[in-house]
């Protein structure tokens, strides 16, 4: 039995591009806002609804049902999207919450801070005392 090695078949598969050695065009976010009214876009988000199927049953004076029940088709908002869309837009005006930091340190052991820009070769650290 053979240990280790290339495996014949094994790893991702060839795609058309890959196969062919075309470049597909990086799109930036710009590029993609540019091409639509980002206005409408968050109206959009912010009055999302969704369709629903509910099961209809008629009641007559009686209290008992009436016929067969239906199937419909119902549109109610959906909250989840609003909610997420509004909580969004809202980091975005106020500036996102800070957001906590829990260390547990002795006292002999000194706790240190480095505060990092991302993408900076700049770095700077502080002793707390």
């Amino acid at each position: 039995m053979p240990h280790g090695g290339k495996r014949t078949g094994s790893g991702r598969k060839k795609t058309k591009l890959s196969v062919t050695g075309e470049k597909l065009k990086k799109v930036t976010a710009e590029e993609i806002l540019a091409a639509s009214d980002e206005i409408e876009g968050w109206h959009e988000l912010l009055t999302a609804t969704t369709v629903s199927s509910v099961v209809v049953v008629h009641v007559g004076e009686d209290g008992k049902p009436q016929g067969e029940p239906t199937r419909e088709m119902i549109t109610v908002p959906d909250l989840r999207i609003r909610l997420e869309a509004r909580k969004y837009l809202t980091d975005k005006r106020d500036g996102k919450a800070p957001q906590a930091l829990l260390h547990k340190t002795t006292e002999d052991e000194p706790f240190k801070v480095i505060v990092e820009h991302i993408g900076s070769a700049n770095q700077v650290t502080a002793e707390a005392d």
